[in-house]
């Protein structure tokens, strides 16, 4: 069973944290609202906000993301 949440961040401010999702909907972090700017500023924001981006650098790195494999 997956949580969406946690009851305190990971980061110790003891704050309510929820999952953070990619554009294919796969789990990549727990934040909350003091810690998810720089948590997210760790990743590419393509694989948060822009798909086309997200699959050209995935296609372009050699990963495969496609079910059919």
């Amino acid at each position: 069973m997956s949580r969406d949440y946690l009851e305190e961040c990971p980061c110790g401010s003891g704050k309510f944290a929820q999952a953070v999702y990619d554009n294919h909907n796969i789990f990549v972090f727990f934040s909350c609202e003091d810690c998810d700017e720089e948590k997210r500023s760790k990743y590419n924001p393509a694989i948060f906000n822009d798909y086309d981006e997200y699959e050209e650098n995935a296609f372009w790195s050699g990963e495969r993301i496609d079910e059919d494999y």
